[in-house]
């Protein structure tokens, strides 16, 4: 045994009855694994609820999460560490940017667009034909897509001449918010299993949980 992290709750500290334990090799890690039986919490008369290794454990954490997130927002009993994304979407924000590519980048579009302080984010990535750029309120849209079309000549941003600036309106806004409440739930999702890794997670990585807490 190489390592050994207890869990604890983010805000008051206390322990939470489950620890993660790095090994010295896999083999030692299965070793413990396959002795979970015969394992018991110090003072405690009953062996561990559960002991295993980290990698069954996440995929059980990653299933899990994907199930709530595909049930109605109401039927999600979340814990606060994995709560549902909130689906919140007011209209009339998106403005649509296509014709982009090459060395464009996400603050030439920002800087296109007008004031930055009304631009709560850009959905970019170089050499991207399209951006989506969400501004703060549907009135920031409506002056920012004046910004775009207003010079009366040919759009360039970065360097690329613009095909067409719209704003997001019916299936199209909606198609958008949906692929935002995907990814939102996805990076939730990562950044979890990266903090987990982080916690404990070795070339033998496992962990076992005191019976009877959470």
């Amino acid at each position: 045994m190489s390592y050994v992290k207890m869990r604890r709750d983010k805000e008051t500290k206390a322990f939470v009855g489950s620890v993660f334990v790095e090994m010295g090799s896999v083999e030692e890690a299965r070793d413990l694994v396959s002795k979970a039986a015969e394992i018991k919490w110090p003072g405690a008369e009953e062996p561990l609820s559960r002991v295993c290794m980290m990698e069954p454990w996440l995929a059980e954490l990653k299933k899990s999460s994907s199930a709530k997130r595909e049930r109605p927002a109401d039927d999600v009993g979340a814990s606060p560490s994995m709560s549902p994304v909130k689906r919140t979407m007011e209209k009339g924000c998106v403005v649509s940017i296509t014709g982009l590519g090459g060395a464009c980048t996400r603050e030439d579009v920002k800087a296109a667009c007008g004031e930055e302080d009304q631009i709560a984010y850009v959905d970019y990535f170089r050499g991207n034909e399209g951006a989506q750029v969400r501004f703060r309120s549907p009135e920031a849209a409506t002056l920012g897509l004046a910004k775009l079309e207003g010079s009366g000549e040919e759009l360039e941003i970065g360097g690329c001449k613009v095909d067409k600036v719209k704003l997001l309106e019916g299936d199209e806004e909606q198609q958008y918010w949906e692929k935002t409440w995907a990814s939102m739930a996805e990076k939730r999702v990562s950044g979890n299993k990266r903090r987990f890794q982080n916690g404990g997670r070795g070339r033998g990585g496992g962990g076992f949980r005191k019976r009877g807490r959470r």
